[in-house]
């Protein structure tokens, strides 16, 4: 059985999709992050349905009918899983700062 960091691991493109929904307070509809995922990170539709999938399966997003429709919004799970992920993001780009003692 694997555990939620293989999952997490499997999708290479999870971080992405939770980045893009981490702001979006009404949700985002499949089309709109198809979309975004494929101009902003170059990611493919079946790349972007795969990482989608793992993060319903890790409880990190849900998915609702609107209309015609598909809307994935962040579940209070996720929020707080793409927070870090945009502190490990920022950690990535920014100066690393690395304590004295430590050396």
């Amino acid at each position: 059985m694997m555990n939620a960091l293989d999952i997490f691991d499997g999708s290479r493109d999870i971080v992405r999709l939770l980045i893009l929904l981490h702001d979006k307070i009404q949700g985002m509809p499949m089309t709109t992050a198809h979309r975004l995922m494929k101009e902003k990170y170059s990611v493919a539709r079946t790349a972007t349905d795969s990482s989608l999938k793992a993060a319903i399966q890790l409880g990190l997003v849900e998915q609702y009918e609107s209309g015609a429709y598909k809307v994935n919004i962040l579940t209070p799970k996720g929020d707080v899983v793409a927070v870090k992920v945009n502190e490990l993001e920022e950690a990535l780009n920014g100066e690393v700062l690395v304590d004295p003692s430590l050396e």
